[in-house]
């Protein structure tokens, strides 16, 4: 599925450029663009909407997903301009993006790298959800390289307790390299291609 067969019927697209953004701007263009992921990690999300970083730039911090897509018209953390795919780079003992009780979120078109802290982490808590989540085409490389830990894992999916569900996870052309896991589901199915 690419993304042009999502709807993006009501969303807004969100710009990142790590060069020439400022968190001070609306983020609404590229012209406009916020500078951190940290700034887009304040704002809550709606169906359709985009969060777009610039090609050929890394971002450094940890990306929180907030509000809700849907399976149809998911919210999207993609690419925009020309280049290599833009990595998102974990800090120190920190996770590179947290994805927790939320709905409808698709992931493509990134790297991400963390040489000293955690992956991705994909988990539903305190009772919550967490369905229809999308990585595709991303790549995954010196994550925690030297760790044992399945916490040091790429991608980790996990739940807190049995009322907490996580479904329709999907995985689409990933690559790993240098990692201590790839993906980790804690026994939790999650579906790969």
């Amino acid at each position: 599925m690419s993304s042009a067969a999502f709807a993006y019927e009501s969303g807004t697209a969100y710009y990142i450029d790590s060069a020439s953004g400022s968190d001070d701007n609306d983020g609404k263009s590229a012209e406009t663009a916020w500078k951190t992921i940290g700034r887009a990690s304040q704002n809550s999300y709606s169906e359709g909407d985009r969060i777009l970083l610039k090609c050929g730039e890394t971002f450094s911090g940890t990306f929180v997903a907030s509000g809700s897509g849907s399976k149809n018209n998911p919210i999207t953390v993609s690419s925009y301009g020309e280049g290599a795919k833009p990595v998102i780079c974990g800090e120190d003992g920190g996770f590179i993006m947290v994805i927790f009780n939320v709905n409808g979120w698709c992931i493509e078109n990134l790297g991400f790298t963390s040489p000293n802290g955690f992956g991705v982490l994909i988990a539903a808590v305190q009772n919550g959800n967490t369905e229809n989540i999308t990585f595709r085409n991303c790549d995954f490389y010196d994550i925690s390289p030297d760790g044992t830990s399945t916490s040091n894992a790429a991608v980790s999916v996990n739940n807190d307790n049995s009322s907490s569900r996580i479904r329709n996870i999907h995985f689409d052309s990933l690559s790993f390299q240098n990692v201590a896991w790839a993906i980790h589901t804690n026994g939790i199915n999650a579906e790969t291609q």
